[in-house]
């Protein structure tokens, strides 16, 4: 089986810029790197992922813990996380919890036991006490989307988007019409994200002067149906209803159904919102106006920053990012 030594006897240099070369290291000349790489090919190089491991006393290998890989805003998080792995020569492991702190724990046990090098989670709720520990333990986690409260935050690597600014910036273009009574169709309340939002939709109506009397606040988890359930039971209980602020794309689906199903025009009788501007908002047979988070950025960075404190104690930039949200405007408000 060839090794790195017969690719460095055979182009007369040094292993250690063999090494850098196949892992795509910007500190090798471009050309030393096509050469490698095209020796490595010629004769049938295969990494040795354990020795390689063994020489630089990492597993080469990360997680990346999320709690809806179904979910599209989720997967585009991870193919950012996944494509900073490439770059950098890391492989992922995608552990998804489906919103269970305990299948969570699972999989911060099983990176410790595996000796993975780190981790980029997206917590499944506002508080966990075993993840307490894990960060006490000095595990190197990056967070994204949610921020984790913890004691020492400070020292956090986190992406996320604005979510007070991205819940005002709905609001405010909602009340730009006219409108008699809102609903906020929300996920679990023990989301990071919704306490956020909530913040920015009361931030909209209070400068707006929108009467809290009128607005509604309905709460279950993240899926279409239980936008589907709440919006039914919204749009029972207050037929006045004029316009549905949804706290993700999938459960604006689920308001979409329930305002047809009980005869109301979209957007002419009723106007619905999402949020995180996935693939599903831009359907023909949707055009969902939605609130955009950069979903694919918020995964790259986090993931990014994680293997640059692995593999140096430098620290070039912020460690906690909010990155900005937009509008997407279409035809549903």
């Amino acid at each position: 089986m060839p090794t790195i030594k017969d690719i460095a006897e055979k182009l007369n240099i040094s292993y250690s810029t063999v090494s850098l070369a196949l892992r795509d290291s910007p500190k090798v000349k471009k050309k030393t790197l096509k050469l490698v790489k095209q020796t490595a090919d010629e004769i049938g190089y295969r990494p040795n992922c354990i020795a390689r491991s063994l020489v630089l006393q990492k597993s080469i290998l990360v997680a990346m813990i999320t709690p809806d890989i179904s979910s599209p805003f989720y997967a585009r998080i991870v193919e950012g996380a996944e494509a900073a792995c490439r770059k950098k020569g890391y492989n992922m492991l995608i552990c998804n919890t489906n919103w269970d702190p305990k299948w969570e724990e699972k999989h911060l046990n099983l990176i410790l036991e595996r000796r993975i090098d780190g981790a980029v989670i997206a917590p499944c709720k506002i508080k966990n006490d075993y993840l307490d520990k894990i960060l006490s333990a000095k595990l190197p986690i990056a967070f994204v989307s949610s921020q984790y409260p913890h004691k020492d935050k400070d020292n956090l690597i986190f992406r996320g988007a604005d979510n007070i600014e991205g819940g005002y910036l709905a609001t405010c273009f909602i009340l730009k019409k006219k409108q008699k009574a809102i609903a906020f169709i929300g996920g679990s309340i023990n989301s990071v994200s919704l306490v956020h939002r909530m913040e920015g939709y009361y931030m909209g109506i209070d400068e707006a002067d929108f009467p809290r009397e009128n607005v509604y606040t309905y709460t279950g988890d993240f899926s279409q149906n239980s936008g589907y359930e709440n919006s039914l039971k919204a749009l029972h209980e207050h037929p006045e209803i004029t316009c549905l602020i949804c706290l993700n794309d999938l459960i604006a689906m689920g308001a979409l159904k329930a305002s047809r199903e009980t005869g109301r025009k979209v957007p002419e009788d009723i106007g619905i919102i999402g949020y995180d501007d996935t693939y599903l908002a831009s359907l023909d047979a949707v055009q969902l106006t939605s609130v955009y988070q950069p979903k694919y950025q918020m995964g790259y960075e986090a993931m990014n920053k994680l293997l640059d404190r692995l593999e140096s104690d430098e620290e070039n930039e912020p460690l906690s990012k909010l990155l900005h949200c937009k509008l997407s405007i279409r035809n549903s408000v």
